[in-house]
């Protein structure tokens, strides 16, 4: 296909990894999923510790990076200092996607919207990445806590009112007895994996791949279409999330062009 340029890169540094785990072998793991998915070759990069100058390399040669299993502050420092033009996504934005259309989910199946909805995150600090997207999503009514909170403001006293929780810290019962009130946590991240590839493939596609805001909102809209909150989606449904990403994603980095999967 014209423009299309190959292979994606999945790099790791494995400094977010399990003492004992093997680099080498999650990142195989990775990309045999990653690579499924998009439909598009992924090759492994294992760095001693990863940088903005590496990643700058690494971007010269491949359309699109996913830094997985590396530490939460590192990934995004180096991420954050390659600037604007190169598509690099990090575990966590691949949470804070599929964290954010779980949201907007729930808000569809209820027939609200973020713009009339009051949501708390949880352990904010841990995920700056769902706040953004929250905020960039059009959420007017959002409030964020943390452990450093809990001494002047309790956590069951801020989720009074809200309609949807983000907890990331898993402190809160996902049936809290109030019908009114949606926990989410992340054990509802199932299709972080259907955006990472969707987001992947349009940028091996693009002739001007990024991973900016408009292209993470594009994503999360894809993805809370059809986002089955609570359970993963089967191999065949994770395909097609993967497909709506991609040409939700095409359709803003390259608006003339045709963004089929």
């Amino acid at each position: 296909m014209p423009g299309e340029r190959q292979p994606i890169a999945v790099v790791s540094d494995g400094s977010a990894l399990v003492s004992g785990d093997d680099v080498e072998v999650v990142l195989r793991d990775c990309v045999e999923v990653i690579s499924g998915l998009a439909g598009i070759p992924a090759r492994t990069i294992v760095l001693g510790k990863v940088d903005s100058a590496q990643l700058l390399r690494i971007a010269r040669d491949h359309p699109a990076i996913l830094l997985t299993h590396t530490e939460p502050a590192r990934a995004r420092t180096a991420q954050q200092g390659l600037g604007a033009g190169h598509c690099v996504l990090t575990d966590q934005d691949a949470t804070a996607i599929a964290l954010a259309a779980a949201v907007r989910s729930v808000l569809a199946g209820r027939g609200r919207t973020p713009e009339d909805t009051r949501v708390l995150v949880a352990g904010a600090r841990m995920l700056p990445a769902v706040t953004t997207l929250l905020i960039a999503g059009g959420t007017r009514d959002l409030a964020l806590w943390n452990l450093s909170d809990a001494a002047v403001f309790p956590l069951h006293q801020a989720v009074f009112g809200a309609d949807v929780v983000l907890d990331l810290l898993g402190a809160l019962p996902e049936d809290t007895g109030d019908p009114r009130l949606t926990v989410l946590t992340r054990d509802h991240v199932h299709t972080a994996s259907a955006a990472v590839a969707g987001i992947m493939r349009a940028a091996a596609k693009a002739p001007r791949p990024c991973f900016d805001i408009e292209v993470r909102l594009a994503a999360t809209a894809a993805l809370a279409d059809v986002e089955p909150v609570g359970r993963p989606p089967m191999a065949t449904a994770a395909r097609v999330l993967a497909d709506r990403v991609a040409a939700a994603v095409l359709a803003v980095c390259e608006p003339t062009t045709l963004a089929a999967p």
